[in-house]
Protein backbone atom coordinates (compact mmCIF):
# COMPACT_ATOMS: atom_id res chain seq x y z
CA UNK A 1 0.00 0.00 0.00
CA UNK A 2 1.49 3.47 -0.77
CA UNK A 3 2.18 6.34 1.39
CA UNK A 4 -0.35 9.35 1.64
CA UNK A 5 0.58 12.09 -0.44
CA UNK A 6 1.90 13.91 3.05
CA UNK A 7 3.96 11.25 4.30
CA UNK A 8 5.55 10.93 0.53
CA UNK A 9 6.21 14.57 0.34
CA UNK A 10 7.73 14.73 4.56
CA UNK A 11 10.03 11.86 3.41
CA UNK A 12 11.21 13.44 0.56
CA UNK A 13 11.95 16.91 2.80
CA UNK A 14 13.90 14.59 4.98
CA UNK A 15 16.05 13.22 2.71
CA UNK A 16 16.81 16.19 0.75
CA UNK A 17 17.33 18.06 4.29
CA UNK A 18 21.62 18.62 4.90
CA UNK A 19 22.50 18.87 8.11
CA UNK A 20 26.18 19.54 9.01
CA UNK A 21 28.04 19.27 12.71
CA UNK A 22 31.71 20.44 13.36
CA UNK A 23 33.30 19.73 16.23
CA UNK A 24 36.87 19.63 17.55
CA UNK A 25 37.51 23.12 16.65
CA UNK A 26 37.04 22.46 13.09
CA UNK A 27 38.63 19.07 12.88
CA UNK A 28 35.80 16.60 12.71
CA UNK A 29 32.77 17.55 10.13
CA UNK A 30 30.00 15.21 9.42
CA UNK A 31 26.99 15.89 7.19
CA UNK A 32 23.89 13.74 7.54
CA UNK A 33 20.05 13.96 6.01
CA UNK A 34 17.09 14.59 7.79
CA UNK A 35 16.45 10.82 8.22
CA UNK A 36 19.61 10.69 10.21
CA UNK A 37 21.67 8.65 7.23
CA UNK A 38 25.26 9.68 7.50
CA UNK A 39 26.10 11.31 4.50
CA UNK A 40 30.34 12.51 5.20
CA UNK A 41 32.51 12.70 7.34
CA UNK A 42 35.31 14.76 7.23
CA UNK A 43 38.72 14.89 9.27
CA UNK A 44 40.99 18.45 8.87
CA UNK A 45 44.10 16.31 8.98
CA UNK A 46 46.37 19.96 9.20
CA UNK A 47 44.18 20.30 12.27
CA UNK A 48 44.81 16.21 13.52
CA UNK A 49 47.97 15.53 15.48
CA UNK A 50 49.08 11.96 16.94
CA UNK A 51 48.23 13.00 20.41
CA UNK A 52 44.99 14.31 19.59
CA UNK A 53 43.89 11.03 17.90
CA UNK A 54 41.89 10.20 20.91
CA UNK A 55 39.91 13.74 20.93
CA UNK A 56 39.16 12.95 16.88
CA UNK A 57 37.74 10.02 17.76
CA UNK A 58 35.11 11.37 20.73
CA UNK A 59 34.89 14.52 18.36
CA UNK A 60 33.45 11.86 15.66
CA UNK A 61 31.03 10.42 18.01
CA UNK A 62 30.10 13.69 19.34
CA UNK A 63 29.48 15.01 15.80
CA UNK A 64 27.23 12.20 14.90
CA UNK A 65 25.44 12.41 17.72
CA UNK A 66 24.61 16.32 17.58
CA UNK A 67 23.70 15.55 14.04
CA UNK A 68 21.08 13.08 14.45
CA UNK A 69 19.70 14.90 17.30
CA UNK A 70 19.01 17.83 14.60
CA UNK A 71 17.75 15.51 12.03
CA UNK A 72 15.12 14.18 14.69
CA UNK A 73 14.57 17.86 15.83
CA UNK A 74 13.88 18.56 11.70
CA UNK A 75 11.57 15.64 11.10
CA UNK A 76 9.28 16.43 14.29
CA UNK A 77 9.44 19.96 13.52
CA UNK A 78 8.55 18.79 9.65
CA UNK A 79 5.56 16.64 11.33
CA UNK A 80 3.97 19.27 13.26
CA UNK A 81 3.74 21.80 10.23
CA UNK A 82 2.54 19.16 8.17
CA UNK A 83 -0.09 17.55 10.39
CA UNK A 84 -0.16 19.64 13.57
CA UNK A 85 0.53 18.95 17.23
CA UNK A 86 -1.92 15.69 17.17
Amino acid sequence: MPLPLELQELSAQLSRARITAIKADGAVTVEIDGRGELLDLGIDSHRLGASRLHLIEAAIVDAINEAEDRSAALEEQLYNRMFGDE
